[in-house]
């Protein structure tokens, strides 16, 4: 799977001329909202809202997500997709030296520029997930679809607590979905944590 490393985001290298910044395919949706930004590890991500809402809808794009495939019995932290394959989530800065590290024993791909991810939480985030998507909550994590995205990969944080994993050109798509079936609970946009 290492053929297609130039995808990493992490290989996009500073100069003189040139600091890479990654940036959501939410951002956009979080700007319209008022958000501000700052630089994180390498990502732009939203810290401000001029409205926080309890019942809320956050970009954690910012994740480094890796593809693992292989015998995932033992992998700590991995998110099963199939029997042998699975998504592994960590902080985006310490993606490459993840990847080299599970290279040893599995198959990896760095996804974090393909996946992007909406977390929904607090009160209500139940319902907002039964609004977007008819898999059964209490099966979790699975890969399902999502509005008519998918599969994605769906996994439950807590009672009230979800992430969705997708590909990123659905993320414009997915953030306003997301955000409507919460507004009729009044929730809406968050900033990352």
């Amino acid at each position: 799977m290492s053929v297609l490393g130039f995808l990493s985001v992490y290989n996009a290298k500073a100069d003189s001329h040139f600091r890479p910044v990654a940036k959501s395919s939410m951002e956009r949706r979080l700007r319209d909202h008022g958000a501000s930004f700052e630089e994180r590890g390498g990502w732009l991500v939203a810290m401000k809202l001029p409205h926080e809402h309890e019942l809320g809808i956050r970009d954690v794009s910012h994740l480094g997500k890796l593809e693992v495939c292989g015998d995932l019995n033992g992998l700590e932290g991995v998110i099963p997709i199939t029997p042998a394959r699975g998504l592994l989530l960590c902080d985006f800065r310490e993606t490459e030296a993840v990847q080299a590290k599970l290279a040893k024993r599995y198959d990896v791909l760095d996804v974090t520029g393909a996946l992007a991810g909406l977390e929904i939480f607090g009160p209500g985030a139940e319902t907002v997930m039964h609004r977007i998507t008819a898999h059964d909550l209490d099966d979790l994590p699975a890969a399902a679809p999502v509005s008519h995205v998918g599969p994605c990969v769906l996994t439950r944080e807590g009672p009230e607590s979800f992430r969705i994993f997708f590909p990123q050109e659905y993320g414009h798509y997915l953030w306003e979905v997301a955000v409507d079936a919460a507004e009729p609970l009044h929730g809406g946009p968050a900033v990352s944590r």
